[in-house]
């Protein structure tokens, strides 16, 4: 089986997919690696480039909607950094609030 990760993190596994137009990807019958997602394994997934994720049961009833981001083991796996670093630019404005980082306060009094 192949392994579909996001910023390094294992999410599923699975079988086969297809690209279905705008960005998303069809993969079937996945088998998750995060604890709470077990449940639906054997089901199909929908993933789409910018982390958005659907699954589907064997009816093709939605049974699970949201982001990647939204699953809790994913966030405990980047927040401990086992796995990887986030992006400079995510890590920034975590330290420094936007509306901080944008107004002159830091960095260039030009910007």
């Amino acid at each position: 089986m192949n392994k579909e990760s996001l910023l390094g993190v294992d999410i599923f596994e699975w079988d086969g997919w297809d690209d279905i137009g705008d960005g998303d990807y069809q993969f079937y019958h996945v088998n998750f690696l995060l604890e709470s997602m077990i449940k639906y394994n054997g089901y199909d997934v929908v993933l789409n480039r910018s982390g958005f994720m659907k699954v589907f049961d064997m009816n093709e009833k939605e049974v699970w909607t949201g982001y990647v981001s939204d699953i809790p083991e994913f966030i405990l796996s980047i927040q401990k950094g086992k796995k990887t670093e986030l992006p400079i630019k995510f890590r920034i404005e975590k330290l420094i609030p936007t509306e901080l980082m944008y107004n002159g306060s830091y960095g260039c009094n030009r910007c």
